[in-house]
């Protein structure tokens, strides 16, 4: 899927996820679901952005301290 069919899927998960009431399997489902869509986007972002930086000449290096600083971001979220 693209980047913007995901994201139409995940808020159609997360209404459904607020307002149906549904058993905790069938919640739990739902929710792995729409984890897998977020990993999904997550590596099509990382690739739109590798091939930005491509194209605009910058180099790896760059993009590799993006990412560091983005898992630290990440890490201190939890």
């Amino acid at each position: 899927m693209s980047f913007d069919e995901n994201m139409k899927r995940l808020d159609g998960i997360l209404k459904r996820l607020e307002s149906e009431p549904m058993p905790l399997d069938a919640a739990l489902g739902v929710f792995e679901e729409g984890v897998g869509l977020v990993r999904e986007s997550e590596t099509l972002l990382r690739e739109a952005e590798q091939k930005v930086s491509f194209l605009a000449g910058e180099d790896d290096l760059e993009l590799e301290a993006i990412d560091e600083e983005e898992k630290e971001e990440d890490k201190s979220e939890y």
